[in-house]
C-alpha cells in the first residue's frame, strides 16, 4: 500500500553563499538591506539552499494512506530515539575553510514541511520511523533540522512541500577574520 507522510511546524529555508572581501567591503559600504543582499549575493549563487522541517519546534506528522485517511498521528518526540545520522555544518570561515566569507539567510514559515511518500505492506508502527538531521552551528546559535526520514532505515521519498505562512528571519555574513555582519 502506498502511503503519504505530511509533516507540520516550522518550516527553515536556508541559503549560503562564499562570497569574497570585495563583496564584504560593497555590501557594508552600501548599507544593503537584507532583500538586495538577498536578491544580488544569494539569489541562484547558493551553495548550500533548501528548506527543512525545524526540530528545534514541535513537529507533527500524520501518515495518509492511499485512500486518503489517516492512519497514525505523531509527534517527532515519539521517535526521538531513532536517529540515522546527522550533520553539522560551520558557517565560520575559521572552521569551514570551504569558505572565505559566508553569506547566510535564514528564514522561518509555520505550517506544512516536506511531504514523504512510501509502499509497504507491513503494518505500520511509530518505532519504524526514524530521521537523521542537519545542525547549523551559528555564531549565536544552533539550528537544528530534519534532514531526511525513514521507515525501516530506508529513505522515504520527498515528493512535495506543504503550505506555511509567515516569515521571520535574518541574514548575516560571517567574516574570515572572526566578525559577524548582521544585515538589516
Amino acid at each position: 500500500m502506498k502511503y503519504t507522510v505530511e509533516t507540520f511546524g516550522r518550516l527553515c529555508h536556508y541559503q549560503f553563499s562564499n562570497i569574497n572581501e570585495l563583496d564584504v567591503n560593497n555590501i557594508e559600504i552600501r548599507e544593503l538591506d537584507c532583500f538586495e543582499v538577498e536578491q544580488n549575493y544569494l539569489l541562484d549563487k547558493c551553495n548550500l539552499e533548501n528548506q527543512k522541517i525545524s526540530l528545534d519546534h514541535e513537529i507533527r506528522l500524520e501518515i495518509i494512506d492511499e485512500s486518503n485517511v489517516k492512519v497514525i498521528e505523531f509527534n517527532i518526540d515519539n521517535i526521538d530515539g531513532n536517529i540515522e545520522d546527522f550533520i553539522t555544518f560551520f558557517p565560520q570561515p575559521q572552521q569551514n575553510k570551504k569558505y572565505e566569507n559566508c553569506l547566510g539567510s535564514i528564514n522561518y514559515y509555520i505550517g506544512g514541511g516536506p511531504i514523504f511518500q512510501f509502499e509497504t505492506n507491513e503494518n505500520l508502527k511509530i518505532e519504524d520511523f526514524s530521521f537523521s538531521m542537519i545542525v547549523f552551528d551559528l555564531d549565536d546559535d544552533e539550528i537544528t533540522l530534519m534532514d531526511e526520514l525513514y521507515f525501516k532505515k530506508i529513505k522515504l521519498k520527498n515528493i512535495d512541500m506543504g503550505d506555511s505562512r509567515g516569515k521571520n528571519g535574518f541574514v548575516k555574513i560571517w567574516k574570515k577574520n572572526g566578525e559577524v555582519l548582521q544585515i538589516l
